[in-house]
């Protein structure tokens, strides 16, 4: 049977408000990021911006939840905590490379890297907590509809 700890604010809290916080930070290094996304030519299922933003903190926020089942978890969590800093550092950086630095290609090649690491985490979340690697799945259907989109927005500028 699995031990957890029990429930920890501080650890919780930061586990929910450093993704959002870093996210935060990313948009004001990139500029005005809603205008740069406005100015692409995109796929008739592109969200609009303020759509695509509430699904981004709704992204972190189960991210971050279900990272603090996982950390808060008495199990080897050694890949776990690996694979999703990987995920989440890929994530900024695949953001910045794209709204930024207005590397699309780029941006493109280090979210498919962020995919497989992506799967990666699940997988080692689904060992220690299946209910935290669901949620996991949940971010990684996300990250999914975001490289695809990268991906026409990349041919249709």
């Amino acid at each position: 049977m699995k031990e957890k700890n029990r429930f920890n604010l501080e650890i919780f809290l930061i586990n929910i408000l450093s993704p959002q916080v870093v996210s935060l930070m990313v948009d004001l290094l990139c500029g005005n990021v809603p205008l740069k996304y406005s100015n692409f030519i995109k796929p008739y299922f592109a969200l609009d911006y303020k759509y695509l933003s509430i699904g981004n903190s709704i992204f972190y926020i189960i991210l971050g939840y279900s990272f603090y089942i996982i950390y808060n978890s008495l199990n080897n969590i050694e890949d776990a905590t690996l694979f999703y800093c990987y995920f989440i550092w890929l994530n900024f950086l695949s953001t910045i490379l794209i709204y930024g630095i207005d590397l699309k290609l780029i941006s493109i090649f280090i979210h498919i890297i962020l995919i497989v690491y992506g799967i990666k985490c699940f997988i080692s979340f689904y060992k220690i907590d299946i209910i935290a690697s669901l949620m996991f799945l949940s971010c990684l259907i996300w990250s999914i509809y975001c490289i695809i989109l990268k991906i026409f927005i990349y041919k249709l500028n």
